[in-house]
């Protein structure tokens, strides 16, 4: 079937309350030049429209190219999507031949539209090259990603075709998916897949065949480790990046151990992270699901990133001492953070300080000599801070260090025991013999 031209369904659209069926309520929005605000793609144009009666803006999606199977596509996306509650999803509605257009390219003269809530917003791929100097504003970004991404994939469907240009990041910079022509949901299984993505963000391996709810975990692994790596060195943007991508290409999938790009990740993201070695793994494994992987969690990505980022260090904290909210997807977790550091709010040290002093006290009472009793207390005390440094830094994994707490911890009691009770030991054989004299 062929479908009218951009310019016929402008026309069309100028005239929307004689060429609509059901939608004869909207109207177009025109732009300074005179004509209606849309945007195009390969497949498709979409026009800005306004509904007369509750002031509210809607997309109208208008196809240009035949794709097979659309139809009942649409119908299965809108019938899951229905139920969907969430910010990052348009609820869309597939209308058959609601439009009528005067065109010459066919017999045909009422065609199929898509109806979804307009998004004002810029796709992620310009948000973050307008941006790119803004640190806190990638920073929230990348936080809002990584949350969309958490999201994404524990859905039953997928996207299909995630790249930047797929991803709006609203005003308040939170993010939300568009263009749903690839996408899959749970009664198309056992279906070809209708496209393969955009090179740059899908698997190189990719083909028709493989059409699941993991089609987009490669894609989620490219874009998150971009923004990560963005968010330390900003300059490998202009330097790898390009129209229409991130960093990463094609090429790069296909040879990951000779990609300049891929060998040129700032160390901190590899040793905080686990992100670069999920990424190599799925760059050779066709049927990589990181459904049944762990992403590092975000706060402990950001935070260490923020430490080790040039021009924030003077920050100086760590992930232990931050509590995040993982409900709040697009609040920069620096400004969460700082919300944290309240004065007169009670810390970890405050306890294991207390606590020390409670023991030696203890240690005191029940001690014959004053001197003994507040080493021992001293001395004994020292473990308060053992677990305190413990907790301090078991949410990084990091067991080494508690390791190394627990041995700094101890040994000042060795030392105590060896030196304190020998110099004890002295003053006592000096008082007795200055008794006997």
């Amino acid at each position: 079937m062929n479908y009218p031209l951009i310019s016929e369904y402008i026309d069309a659209i100028k005239s929307s309350e004689d060429n609509f069926e059901e939608l004869s309520y909207l109207r177009p929005v025109f732009g300074d030049d005179g004509l209606p605000v849309m945007t195009g793609g390969n497949f498709a144009v979409v026009f800005k429209m306004k509904d007369e009666r509750s002031g509210k803006f809607y997309a109208i999606k208008c196809f240009t190219k035949e794709q097979e199977g659309r139809a009942e596509a649409y119908r299965e996306i809108a019938k899951e999507l229905k139920d969907v509650s969430s910010p990052y999803i348009l609820s869309i509605r597939y209308l058959e031949k609601e439009l009528f257009v005067d065109t010459d390219q066919t017999t045909e003269t009422e065609f199929p539209v898509l109806l979804m809530d307009w998004v004002e917003g810029k796709t992620l791929d310009k948000y973050l090259r307008e941006n790119i100097e803004e640190k806190e504003k990638i920073e929230a970004l990348l936080t809002a990603f990584f949350h969309l991404a958490e999201w994404l994939v524990t859905q039953p469907f997928a996207h299909g075709d995630l790249k930047p240009d797929n991803i709006l990041v609203r005003e308040d910079g939170s993010l939300v998916l568009v263009d749903y022509d690839g996408m899959f949901v749970p009664a198309m299984i056992g279906q070809k897949s209708r496209e393969n993505g955009s090179p740059d963000f899908s698997h190189p391996q990719r083909s028709e065949e493989i059409f699941d709810e993991h089609i987009d975990d490669f894609s989620i692994l490219s874009i998150l480790l971009s923004l990560s790596i963005v968010f330390v060195n900003n300059n490998l943007l202009a330097k790898y990046g390009a129209d229409g991508r991130l960093l990463f290409s094609k090429n790069d999938y296909e040879n990951i151990q000779e990609s300049e790009v891929f060998n040129n990740i700032p160390p901190i993201i590899g040793k905080i992270t686990n992100y670069i070695l999920l990424f190599e793994e799925a760059c050779k494994d066709l049927y990589f699901h990181l459904k049944e992987k762990q992403l590092t969690p975000i706060n402990v990505l950001i935070i260490e990133l923020i430490i080790y980022s040039p021009g924030t260090s003077s920050l100086n904290i760590t992930t232990s001492l931050y509590s995040f909210n993982s409900e709040d997807s697009t609040t920069p977790l620096r400004v969460l953070f700082e919300d944290n550091k309240k004065p007169n709010k009670s810390t970890g040290w405050q306890a294991a300080l207390l606590l020390h002093i409670l023991t030696i006290i203890f240690i005191l009472i029940l001690a014959d000599e004053i001197w003994s009793g507040i080493g021992w207390g001293f001395c004994i005390g020292l473990f308060a801070w053992i677990f305190y440094y413990c907790d301090y830094v078991k949410k990084d994994g990091n067991t080494e260090s508690c390791l190394w707490g627990c041995l700094l911890a101890i040994l000042p009691i060795a030392i105590y025991y060896v030196f304190f009770e020998c110099i004890y030991m002295l003053i006592n054989n000096l008082k007795e013999r200055r008794q006997l004299l």
